[in-house]
Formats: structure tokens, sequence, C-alpha cells
């Protein structure tokens, strides 16, 4: 049988080899050594180009690892995120106050800003390793003026840009420095260089930040977006006044339409603005429907695109049709839909965390979930198409991030707790009770599980990042990590104090993981 499949041309063995699942690769390299050798120029890499993986913190080690290894990795990673089986653990030490922190990370470093400090954590290239690379101050000052409310990462994976409580936005550089007439294997602490780029007239606090290309989007506590150009410090930019207290923002410059979206405490929560390319407002029809041709939407791109308040999309929160008198309501986070979710990896899906405890999913490519009042197709509303909560928890959802075990993922944090839901779009099914009453009209939701942060700490999540086996959040008192990767040690991870840190292990476990409070979603109880 085996001497048959050798006589077989080579593009029909790599073709029969994406349909076999790494068991059975690994099976047929122990049947003989024609059949490894052919898997191992055809199988492994075949499997790694249909299962990209969206990671940051492994980029370096995956460099360095030949293609068995790296499947390998995936694979056991995939099936640790089907078992629910993690490492649960804090990257610092508690903080001496509760603080509000934020974080970004990019394929150089994690960055953790709490209070007016800036925690930087580098990636190791020959193990998946996290360790602790330099902390600094931006201000000897210590208030809330101060604080840090914001963080975004640019295309330069040195350079991030930074919003502070005061107004401010600044530019900051984290350089590596190596010590003249030593090995380059030694280097001194990396050196941090910051300027103000921007200072808000009003002071207003910059709640969010959001780059995308050479492009920056800052959005203020008042509702006051604007965007500008990276490499333009002098450029005024493109404002758009949204009225509103508002609290994130998302930038996309990928999608058809390049847009931007604000998430706000108003009548009309989630905002969707089309941006345009003739560095002016524009004065022509508003968008009348969710695929406008690009012809009428966008011009050629002499200039810096705009935000455009005439082309408004808002994104309902309703799953069937949107009253004509909506009620107040808030939304807290918005990020891109997982690569790998069944719909496809358009930038066109957008996901949603809402003050009612709910994490919706938009489709800006369906005609038929849009909704207009009466004669007035200026402001469309979007229904969602999927819904997701917790059953247990009814917190308003803080955050959102997507991409995990088969990029199919999406996590969100709870505004209490620590707790950190998650659900896998590849088992999205619609809920039986509601089908008999409305039909199909009831959007899918999806199995899920929650896990409180490594602590307990009775805290938001006030900001998550999820890649392929990793999840990075941060809580009032500290940064925690749960990774779902194989083989994980204590140096893996930076070192923290073992004592007074609220933490606790499972009682005969040893590893670095410490003990969390995990359920499913299906009210049969909870597990740790």
């Amino acid at each position: 049988m085996i001497q048959n499949l050798l006589n077989l041309p080579h593009d029909v063995l790599a073709h029969i080899f994406q349909c076999i699942s790494v068991p059975g690769l690994c099976a047929l390299c122990c049947t003989c050594r024609g059949m490894r050798d052919l898997i191992s120029e055809f199988g492994w890499s075949d499997y790694l180009r249909d299962h990209p993986q969206d990671t940051f913190s492994l980029a370096k080690s995956r460099k360095t690892w030949d293609a068995p290894t790296t499947v390998r990795y995936d694979y056991l990673t995939d099936r640790a995120w089907d078992a629910g089986q993690f490492v649960a653990r804090p990257l610092t030490a508690q903080w001496r106050t509760k603080l509000q922190p934020v974080l970004a990370i990019n394929g150089s470093r994690l960055l953790v800003a709490a209070a007016n400090s800036i925690h930087a954590y580098g990636f190791g290239s020959s193990s998946p390793r996290i360790y602790h690379e330099a902390s600094w101050a931006l201000s000897e000052r210590f208030s809330s003026v101060t604080d840090i409310t914001s963080l975004a990462c640019t295309p330069d994976p040195d350079t991030y840009i930074v919003g502070m409580w005061d107004g401010s936005i600044k530019r900051i550089e984290i350089r590596d420095e190596q010590d003249e007439g030593t090995p380059s294997s030694r280097q001194r602490q990396p050196s941090l260089r910051s300027t103000t780029v921007y200072q808000s007239p009003n002071n207003d606090i910059v709640e969010s930040l959001s780059c995308e290309d050479d492009l920056l989007l800052s959005l203020s506590a008042t509702g006051r977006a604007t965007l500008r150009s990276l490499h333009d410090p002098n450029d005024s930019g493109s404002s758009l006044d949204l009225d509103a207290r508002s609290w994130t923002s998302y930038l996309c410059t990928t999608a058809s339409s390049p847009f931007a979206a604000f998430g706000t405490a108003s009548k009309a929560p989630l905002v969707l603005h089309r941006l345009r390319q003739d560095g002016s407002f524009s004065e022509e029809s508003p968008l009348s429907g969710p695929t406008p041709s690009p012809d009428s939407t966008l011009d050629p791109p002499p200039t810096t695109p705009t935000l455009d308040p005439t082309r408004a999309i808002t994104l309902s929160q309703h799953i069937h049709s949107t009253p004509d008198v909506p009620s107040s309501s808030a939304c807290y986070a918005i990020a891109r839909a997982p690569p790998a979710a069944p719909w496809g990896a358009s930038p066109e899906l957008l996901v949603a965390g809402w003050y009612d405890g709910r994490v919706r999913m938009y489709d800006l490519r369906v005609a038929s979930r849009y909704h207009y009042r009466g004669a007035d197709d200026s402001a469309p509303f979007l229904r969602p198409m999927l819904a997701m909560s917790d059953p247990w928890l009814y917190e308003p959802i803080y955050s959102v991030a997507c991409g995990g075990g088969a990029g199919a993922h999406i996590a969100a944090g709870s505004a209490r707790h620590g707790v950190v839901c998650l659900w896998d779009m590849r088992y999205a099914h619609r809920r039986h009770e509601e089908d008999a009453i409305v039909g199909a009209a009831v959007p899918p939701t999806a199995r899920g599980m929650s896990v409180h942060a490594p602590g307990n700490d009775p805290s938001p999540v006030f900001q998550l990042a999820l890649e392929s086996s990793r999840l990075y959040g941060v809580t009032d008192r500290r940064a925690f990590v749960l990774d779902w990767g194989p083989n994980a040690t204590e140096d893996t991870y930076p070192p923290i104090p073992a004592r007074n840190q609220g933490l606790k292990r499972k009682k005969g476990h040893r590893g670095p993981g410490f003990y969390v409070t995990k359920y499913v979603h299906d009210r049969h109880g909870s597990s740790g």
C-alpha cells in the first residue's frame, strides 16, 4: 500500500497530505523513510501554510524552529484550547495601590503601563520565554494627571504612541543598547526616549489610541476624535465631535471602504464613520447601504484620509429590529473578528463589548441586517449577527480580543471579579428555546467558558491581548498571562514574589501555574 502511494506524483501526494490530520501524518512518517522524507518536504510546510498562527511573543522562537517542531507546538496548543487546559500566572507583582493599567503588544515586546510607569517584557528567541526587559517612569511627578491612559503600537516595532491623562500624546522609542567591547549577547538595559507630539488645548483625557499603517486615531473622553499622520507631527489632522462620553476607538484601513469605529455611552453607543481620501469633509450624499461601490465612497488618495461625519452607521445591540426611540447604553471595547471565524477573515467583521454584558459580532457586508427608520437612509442601523454572554455573569464587558486556538476564539474581560470569558467560534449554534419563538432570525451563540484572573482580584479586566497560545490581560492589581502552550516551566515567565500576592497553588500541583476558578457556560458548575 505504501509503495503504491509512493508511486503517485508528488503534487498528488501533497494534496493528500493536506487532508490528513497531524497524528495521521506522524503515523505515515513511521512507515518508511521515503514517506517520512515526502512529509518532511511537503506535509509539515503545507500544514503550517494552511493553519497560520497570529502570534507576537512566539515570532522569534518560530524563526528558529524547524517545521515539525512548529507543527507539534501548534497542534498541542490547539488540543489544550479544546481541553480548557492552560497555565495561569501573574507577570508582575501586585501594585501598591489600585490602578487602571493598559497594555500593547507587537513582535518586539509586551508593554504594560500602570500609573506613569511603563514595564517592558521581551520575548526569547530559542524558547517561548517572557522576561522583564526594563521599566521607566515617564514623569517625576506621581499624580493622576501624569497617568498613562492608552497605548498603541506603530509599524516601527520599537516605536509606540502613549496617551496621557493630561491630554498629551507622546511618542516613545525603545532601543537596545550594546556595551562597546563586549560580546553581542551582553546588552545593557534598553533606553527609552519620549517626545510630546500633541497636546490637547482642553487637556481632555486621551481615552483611546488606534494605529494602522501610518495613521493615528485618538479619542478623548469627551468624544473628540482626531485622525493624524504618524509621519507629520505638525499635521492638525481631521477631527470629529461625537458629543458623548467616549470609551474606545478602532481604525481599519484594509477594508474595501476604510472606517473608524467608536464606542460611547449614548443612545447610539457604537458608531462607524467611513474615511475619505480628499483631505476635507465630504459634502456628498450619505451612505445608503452596507456595501457602496468604491467609486462613490473613495476618491483618489492624494492626502491623508479624514473622518467623514456624513457617512455614519450605528451598530445596534438589538438582534431583530431597532426601536424607534433607542435607549441609552454603552460600548466599551471594539476589535476585529477572529481570523478563522466561520464567516471569513474579512476586516469588515467587528466584535464589540457592551454594558449589558454581551459581546456582539457585526458583519458590515450583509445588507439584510441593515435597518432604516422610515424614509431616513442617512444613518442606517446594523443588527448583530452573533451575540455571546456568560449566563452566570451580569457585568459589563470592558475589553475584547480575538485570536487564540486555531485563530477562532473571542476573549472578553468583565467589569468585576477579574473574569475573562472565552468563546470558540467554530462551535456557534442557535439557542433552541428561542428558535421555537422567532425561528431563524436569532443569531447564533458560541460555546464558551470563563476563568478568573490569577489572584482572583475583585477588579475589572481593563485590557486584553490574545494570540495563538497566550492571553495577556491587566487588572487593577497586576498583569497576567494565560498560556495554552506546551512544556511551560518556571523559567518561561518572569519571577514573582510568592508571598502576600493572593496566589494559591492546587494541592499537590507542581508547575508554573497558579489555581484559578474556571467554569463552562452550560450552568453545570465550575472547576479549578
